[in-house]
């Protein structure tokens, strides 16, 4: 459902499946906790290519953890959405005001983290 993985100061999140209301509040919990174990990280990038469906209630995830690490000075980025998923976040507002990027390399290497990944 959710993997985490520290890459230098930024936290790598990757969702598989359905994004909603039948796993946000486990995609919250786990997001929050890994924040919460590394208060250090400023930056998220949220990999979506695992993504199939997401509904309002996914994105309320995505907002919530967007609003939380701007209030640390930091921000969100989200990779490798699939198409109907991207369409769906413009749909809801997220691409106005969270990045969009191509894949997880390509988030990581907008945020200088790039050397220090290694993909599961």
């Amino acid at each position: 459902m959710v993997q985490c993985q520290l890459v230098g100061r930024t936290l790598v999140a990757a969702i598989e499946g359905e994004f909603d209301l039948n796993i946000t509040d486990d995609v919250r919990a786990v997001l929050d906790g890994a924040m919460d174990s590394h208060p250090e990280v400023r930056i998220m990038v949220l990999d979506l290519s695992g993504v199939s469906f997401i509904d309002s209630s996914g994105a309320g995830v995505i907002f919530g953890r967007h609003k939380r690490l701007a209030a640390r000075g930091g921000r969100l980025v989200l990779a490798g959405a699939q198409p109907q998923v991207a369409r769906a976040l413009q749909l809801l507002g997220a691409t106005q005001i969270i990045q969009m990027a191509g894949s997880v390399e390509m988030a990581l290497k907008a945020v200088g983290e790039a050397s220090s990944w290694k993909a599961r």
